[in-house]
C-alpha cells in the first residue's frame, strides 16, 4: 500500500491485519491439538504467519519496527492468554524471538545487491543509484537507503557500509552484520527484563541461561497456565485454567484462609495453609524455606531446572485453584 506522503506505516498496519487471519488459524490448530510442542508452534508461526507479515518488508519494513513488534508477540499473548500489558521484551526473551527487524534487514540488504547486479538501464538500479547520490542530503524519513545505514550503524559495523554500495559486501558479512544486531536488541530486552518491576516472578527468571520450559512438552491448559505465572503483574492478577478464569485481589486479604496476607497468586502458591496438601514434597521444600521472600520461592519453584518439579508444581496449583474456586463458589 503506497500513500503520498512516501511513507509505509498504513502497507505495515495491512501486513499486520494480514497475518492476522493466519495467526487466529494457528492458534486455533495449537489448542485443538491439545499439547504444547514448542518445535511445532514455532514451525507453523514461522511459515504461515511471519511469511505473510513480513511479505515485501524489505521495501516498507525498515521503519516500522513497533508495529512488527507489536504484531509478533500478540500472537504470544493471545495464545497463553496473557495480559496485554506484558512487556514485549520479556515475551521476546522467553520465547527466544528475535526481533524482526533483523530479517527486515536481511531482505533489504540483499534486494540492495540484487539491484546493484542489475543492467545499468533497469528502472530500479536507476532510482538506487539516485538515492545513492542523495543519501546526505534527503531527510531519513523518505530515505530508505538512509534507514538502512541506521540499522548498520545500531549493528557497530559502518565499516561494512561502503562495501554494501558497492556490491562488495559477501555472505559472512551479512551474517556478522546481522547477528551484531540481533544480539544487540536481544542483551538491550534481557537488561530490561533483569530489571524490570511489572512482572513480579519474571525479573528473577530473565538472566537464567538454561530455558527449561523449551525442553518440556505440556498439555495447552498447564502451558497456558505457567506463562500466566510467569508474567503475571502485581495489579493484574487472574489465571485462567480449564475453562475458569480465577482473579486474585491483592489489595485485600486471601479470601480462603484467615493468615491476613494478601490474596495473591504468590501467596497462593507458597504460604496459603489451605492448599498445602496439594503440595508435593519437593514443591513444599521449597515453599518452607524461611531464609527467602514469598516471592523469590516462588521463582525457585518455577525456575527449577528439575523438569519433575515443574510438573509437579502445575499440578499443585490446578488442585489448589480448583479447591478455592469452590470455596469461593460456597
Amino acid at each position: 500500500v503506497f500513500t503520498p506522503s512516501g511513507g509505509f506505516k498504513v502497507a505495515a498496519e495491512s501486513a499486520v491485519i494480514s497475518s492476522g487471519f493466519a495467526a487466529h488459524k494457528i492458534r486455533s490448530i495449537i489448542r485443538r491439538a491439545g499439547s504444547d510442542l514448542v518445535s511445532a508452534r514455532d514451525v507453523l508461526y514461522s511459515s504461515m504467519v511471519r511469511s505473510v507479515l513480513l511479505y515485501g518488508s524489505e521495501v516498507w519494513g525498515l521503519q516500522q519496527e513497533e508495529i512488527l513488534e507489536r504484531s509478533q508477540v500478540k500472537f504470544f499473548k493471545t495464545l497463553y492468554c496473557l495480559h496485554p500489558s506484558t512487556p514485549d521484551y520479556a515475551i521476546r526473551v522467553e520465547f527466544d524471538l528475535q526481533k524482526l527487524i533483523v530479517q527486515v534487514f536481511r531482505r533489504a540488504v540483499h534486494w540492495v545487491l540484487k539491484v546493484l547486479a542489475m543492467e545499468d538501464m533497469r528502472f530500479p538500479k536507476i532510482c538506487l543509484s539516485r538515492q545513492i547520490g542523495l543519501l546526505e542530503f534527503v531527510d531519513r524519513r523518505y530515505s530508505w537507503l538512509g534507514q538502512l545505514r541506521d540499522l548498520f550503524s545500531r549493528a557497530g559495523s559502518l565499516d561494512l557500509w561502503p562495501g554494501l554500495l558497492t556490491g562488495g559486501l559477501q555472505p559472512l558479512d551479512i551474517d556478522r552484520v546481522a547477528s551484531d544486531l540481533g544480539n544487540s536488541l536481544l542483551l538491550e530486552d534481557v537488561r530490561r527484563s533483569g530489571e524490570s518491576s511489572h512482572c513480579l516472578l519474571y525479573s528473577h527468571l530473565a538472566k537464567r541461561e538454561e530455558k527449561i520450559f523449551k525442553s518440556m512438552t505440556l498439555s495447552a491448559n498447564k502451558s497456558r497456565l505457567l506463562y500466566q505465572v510467569l508474567f503475571h503483574n502485581a495489579k493484574f492478577q487472574s489465571l485462567f485454567v480449564s475453562g475458569q478464569t480465577n482473579k486474585f485481589l491483592p489489595d485485600s486479604k486471601c479470601q480462603i484462609c484467615n493468615s491476613g496476607e494478601s490474596d495473591s497468586i504468590v501467596h497462593l502458591i507458597t504460604d496459603c495453609p489451605l492448599v498445602s496438601n496439594y503440595k508435593s514434597n519437593k514443591v513444599s521444600q521449597i515453599c518452607n524455606r524461611s531464609d527467602l521472600p514469598a516471592t523469590e520461592r516462588a521463582a525457585l519453584i518455577i525456575g527449577s531446572a528439575d523438569v519433575n518439579t515443574v510438573r509437579e508444581f502445575l499440578d499443585f496449583l490446578i488442585a489448589a485453584l480448583r479447591y478455592r474456586h469452590f470455596v469461593l463458589d460456597i
